[in-house]
């Protein structure tokens, strides 16, 4: 999943991600709590925080841009090993990003993008063709 990540397009081909594997159970447990929509950490694998580096890529844009590439093509790797994975947004709630950065001591030039909670899936999702 990380190496799907790392293979999205990027502006300038910058590549301005950082991803941050979380499997300690306490910090899941913690984001669980802070993040309404989350919940799942809890019982998750994993969960992998996608942030950009400022000084990288300095146009804010392009960085929310190459991150969110990033974590799609996350989901759609972690769709073609049989796992479940979520989407969690971090950008731009203020109240997320700081709970987070606190949590895993992420310097002030990394902005966090967002989080891909990964696990088994309880269930598979049907898909309407139309």
């Amino acid at each position: 999943m990380i190496r799907a990540g790392a293979y999205a397009p990027s502006a300038h081909n910058k590549q301005p991600w950082h991803f941050i594997v979380v499997r300690d159970r306490v910090k899941l447990e913690s984001i669980a709590k802070y993040h309404t929509y989350a919940k799942m950490a809890t019982t998750a694998g994993r969960a992998i925080i996608v942030c950009g580096d400022k000084e990288v890529q300095t146009t804010p844009g392009f960085l929310i841009e190459d991150c969110s590439a990033a974590i799609q093509n996350m989901l759609l790797a972690a769709h073609g090993i049989g796992l479940g994975a979520v989407w969690c947004g971090l950008y731009p709630i203020i109240s997320l990003t700081k709970a987070t950065k606190e949590l895993l001591g992420i310097p002030n030039n990394v902005v966090l993008v967002g989080m891909v909670v990964v696990g088994n899936k309880e269930k598979d999702r049907e898909v309407e063709d139309d």
